[in-house]
């Protein structure tokens, strides 16, 4: 993320771009999340999710053109 922010030039428009971490809007966990697999044990009837979770955190960036 780091080196999307700051100041910087993209043919010939000079722009700065600022990040900042929103929590509040996404639960952080695998819930709901299409990433990973949903592996069912054939010993219980519970449902185990593996693969990548969110933390729950968006970051949002701003760019301000100069």
């Amino acid at each position: 993320m780091s080196a999307a922010v700051g100041k910087k030039k993209f043919h010939g428009v000079k722009y700065t771009t600022t990040a900042q971490n929103v929590t509040g809007l996404l639960a952080a966990g695998v819930d709901g999340i299409n990433h990973g697999e949903l592996n069912q044990l054939s010993s219980c009837l519970a449902d185990i999710r593996v693969g990548i979770a969110q933390d729950g955190i968006v970051t949002l960036l701003t760019v301000t053109i100069d």
